[in-house]
């Protein structure tokens, strides 16, 4: 039987839920694979890969820097981002690996 201390602590289950809420966008999902892939990305290069608007990418790059999922750097003119939170890559190596029980 499984006692309390076995239980995940309400705190850590209620960071996570944040972290996944955010991560839960097909777009922001993308974002985290191809930075995964690439290593470092900027804006225009996500933005080209992903034939979307480099303001929207943007703004989905903004949302996941304030979760700590993804960070930055600048090198002169040029801003590189990163995925940074380990549970990206995970919970995207369990998306490939199911993808074909999700249709």
């Amino acid at each position: 039987m499984e006692t309390n201390s076995d239980r995940i602590p309400e705190k850590h289950l209620e960071i996570a839920a944040n972290v996944l809420k955010v991560i839960a966008h097909p777009k922001r999902l993308r974002i985290n694979e191809l930075l995964i892939q690439h290593k470092q990305l900027k804006v225009n290069d996500l933005a080209e890969l992903m034939d979307t608007p480099p303001n929207t990418i943007s703004q989905h790059l903004k949302l996941l820097k304030a979760y700590n999922i993804v960070d930055s750097r600048r090198e002169g003119r040029y801003v590189y981002y990163i995925s940074t939170h380990p549970a990206a890559a995970t919970m995207l190596s369990c998306i490939r690996k199911n993808s074909g029980r999700f249709a």
